[in-house]
């Protein structure tokens, strides 16, 4: 899902699902695979 469809700041549910990276990229929900390649891992 991207980011810009999510309204983070103020949808607190999506909020927690989110996962903000080093590089300020944020996911919403991402599996384990797509946060571990993400994180070049």
């Amino acid at each position: 899902m991207p980011f810009g469809d999510v309204d983070v700041e103020h949808d607190e549910a999506a909020r927690d699902q989110a996962v903000v990276l080093p590089d300020g990229t944020v996911l919403v929900e991402p599996t384990d695979t797509e946060l571990a390649t993400a994180l070049g891992r």
